[in-house]
């Protein structure tokens, strides 16, 4: 360990003492009221925008927020739980066995995979 480290602490007690002056505060900055109001008034200007400027327009199709890119009807992984929960009851006391088309594909592994052999492996 670093001597000054050790010591630092003991120096600045020192010093304030000396000068007879405390340079501690009982309360950090975003916890004093003004500054809960101004946030309380920030977020409240924040959500009435929102509400008026909806940035998630209702669409049936899945897309991307990011790249607007739009999924076909292979993208199921909004149903992600539903085809698990199926898998699972159809494991239930037998082999288990993995069929292709029992994945879950998502919009990623559309728009960023290669085919290997036929195989297609997504691409972070």
């Amino acid at each position: 360990m670093d001597p000054w480290n050790d010591t630092s602490p003991n120096i600045v007690f020192e010093i304030e003492k000396f000068c007879d002056v405390k340079l501690t505060s009982s309360e950090h900055v975003d916890t004093r009221p003004s500054r809960i109001a101004r946030d309380n008034e920030d977020a409240t200007k924040l959500s009435q925008w929102l509400s008026e400027h909806n940035p998630f327009s209702k669409i049936d199709v899945i897309m991307s927020i990011d790249s607007g890119i739009v999924g076909g009807n292979e993208v199921n992984c909004h149903l992600s739980e539903e085809i698990g929960r199926d898998m699972i009851s159809k494991m239930m006391g037998k082999n288990s066995k993995f069929k292709r088309k029992s994945k879950v594909v998502t919009l990623a592994s559309i728009n960023s995979s290669v085919k290997i052999c036929n195989i297609s492996i997504v691409v972070d």
